[in-house]
């Protein structure tokens, strides 16, 4: 295609060997600005700025809209970026349940977490926030049964055992501990 008929030819630099060079301001790529602002939402969790973490996850979310790079035909390095993309989009969805469990909102996300670990059936932190979020929706036999699926998962198709800090939180959904009430609790590798 010509770019110049596509209206683009302000972020032309030039020609190379391989085709045209283009000098884009990192801050008008989406993906570029939806990374960026992933790795700010976790330094929030981190610092506990549940504010400033959920104003920029909503800010985020539309950046996540569409298909990754449109029908653009993608080389290698696009192809590089499309799998990194996945990664940063579960950890979006990570850090969103942890935000909703550490405001109270746990009843609110329960179906998605539900989704997310089948989508993800190896994933212990998913699999940790649905106990804690189910627990504290009164649904402890659900919870206890999540921890299940996720030993039999990981034991049957891994041959591995869970993490011992997955196994902690097992116990203490088995002695209905009152800690887990506690929205700053948080469990983690």
């Amino acid at each position: 295609r010509n770019l110049r008929k596509l209206g683009i030819v302000d972020i032309l630099t030039g020609t190379n060997e391989r085709g045209y060079t283009m000098k884009i301001d990192p801050d008008e790529v989406d993906l570029l600005v939806f990374i960026k602002n992933q790795r700010q939402i976790r330094r929030f969790l981190e610092q506990g700025d549940l504010r400033e973490a959920d104003q920029l996850l909503a800010a985020n979310l539309p950046l996540n809209e569409g298909p990754l790079f449109g029908d653009l035909h993608c080389g290698e390095i696009l192809l590089d970026y499309k799998e990194s993309y996945k990664e940063y989009v579960a950890a979006m969805a990570r850090d969103c349940f942890e935000l909703r469990l550490r405001q109270g909102r746990h009843r609110e996300i329960v179906t998605d977490l539900l989704v997310a670990c089948q989508k993800w059936p190896y994933d212990e932190d998913l699999a940790a926030k649905l106990m804690l979020a189910l627990h504290r929706c009164n649904r402890r036999i659900e919870a206890l049964n999540a921890y299940n699926r996720l030993d039999k998962a990981v034991r049957d198709n891994l041959g591995l055992d869970v993490s011992r800090w997955i196994q902690k939180l097992y116990t203490l959904l088995l002695a209905d501990d009152e800690c887990l009430n506690d929205l700053n609790i948080q469990f983690s590798a």
